[in-house]
C-alpha cells in the first residue's frame, strides 16, 4: 500500500500541475481520470489482500491526496507569473531555516513538548524560534529581493503564514507517519 500511495501521489501532482487549460474535456478533465484511476486501483488491491482494511484503503487515498495536492501546488507555485520561481524559492528556503531554527532552540532551550504523542522532539520554544525565524526571513527578502512586489506588512503575512501552516504541516506529517506504521503494517 504504501508504494501505490507514494506513486499514485507522485500521478496525482503531475496530473494536476501538467494538466493544460484546455476546452478539450478528455485533457481538461485529466486530474478527474488519474483520481478515479487511483481510487480504484486502492480497492482493487485491498480486495485481493488477505485480510481486508477500510482504514488501509483510507489511509492510502488521504496519503495519495496529501502528497499529489501540496506537489501539485508547489508545480502551480512555480507557474505563477511574474515571480513564481522567486516565490517557490522563497517558500523552500523560508521552510529550510524555520525547521533549522526549530530544531537549535529545541535542543538549546528546556521547554515543554509541543506534541509528545506526535513528534516527541518538537518544542514550545523550537516552534516559537521556528515562527520568529519565518517571519524574519520573510522580512528580510522583502527588503533585500522583493522590494519591487512585496509590502512589508504582505511579508510580515506572509512569515506568519509559513510559519504557522508549515509547522501544523510538519505535525500533520508526524501524525501520518505514526498512524500508518500502525495500521499499514
Amino acid at each position: 500500500q504504501r508504494t501505490i500511495t507514494v506513486i499514485g501521489g507522485g500521478l496525482l501532482a503531475a496530473a494536476v500541475a501538467l494538466s493544460p487549460e484546455s476546452s478539450d474535456v478528455a485533457r481538461s478533465h485529466f486530474p478527474a481520470m488519474v483520481v478515479s484511476a487511483l481510487v480504484g486501483a486502492v480497492i482493487v488491491c485491498e480486495m485481493f489482500r488477505k485480510d481486508h482494511s477500510l482504514d488501509r484503503a483510507a489511509l492510502s487515498l488521504f496519503g495519495i491526496f496529501f502528497i499529489g495536492w501540496n506537489l501539485a501546488h508547489l508545480a502551480l507555485l512555480r507557474d505563477v507569473r511574474p515571480h513564481g520561481e522567486a516565490w517557490t524559492m522563497l517558500l523552500f528556503v523560508m521552510i529550510w531555516l524555520m525547521d533549522s531554527a526549530a530544531y537549535a532552540a529545541g535542543n538549546a532551550f528546556e521547554s515543554r513538548r509541543l506534541a509528545p504523542v506526535l513528534s516527541p522532539m518538537k518544542t514550545w520554544a523550537g516552534a516559537v524560534a521556528g515562527l520568529g525565524t519565518a517571519v524574519v526571513v520573510a522580512l528580510l527578502s522583502q527588503v533585500w529581493i522583493f522590494s519591487d512586489f512585496m509590502t512589508i506588512p504582505q511579508a510580515l503575512g506572509i512569515g506568519l503564514l509559513i510559519g504557522v501552516v508549515g509547522q501544523t504541516s510538519d505535525l500533520a506529517e508526524s501524525m501520518i507517519s505514526t498512524v500508518a506504521f500502525l495500521t499499514l503494517d
